[in-house]
């Protein structure tokens, strides 16, 4: 992978749980790290669920390495929140990663 083609500034973002005012558990999101690569979309669904109209778009990312990464993150870019799926160390070589995500609305 030429480093050139990891051109996108992605947020890898981990989740913790805190308590809110009212004692309901709430989700909030922190930077874990913030790297270099590459989207590509590869599918895209849409269906219809309760009455809306639902769409997810699958997309491989590339990125370099990056230790302690798991399915737990999630990463983001401009705004877009990509769900991690599966994650697979390229060659098992410890140099590049593929990010399979799902695109998920906010």
């Amino acid at each position: 992978m030429e480093s050139g083609k990891l051109r996108l500034h992605l947020v890898i973002q981990s989740a913790s749980e805190t308590r809110g005012p009212d004692g309901a558990e709430v989700k909030t999101w922190a930077t874990f790290a913030t790297v270099w690569g590459s989207v590509n979309p590869i599918r895209a669904r849409e269906q219809l669920q309760s009455g809306q109209l639902q769409s997810d778009v699958t997309h491989k990312i590339l990125l370099r390495y990056l230790p302690g990464l798991t399915h737990e993150h999630r990463i983001t870019m401009d705004g877009r929140v990509f769900e991690i799926v599966s994650l697979m160390n390229v060659a098992e070589a410890n140099h590049m990663m593929e990010v399979l995500a799902v695109e998920r609305d906010v």
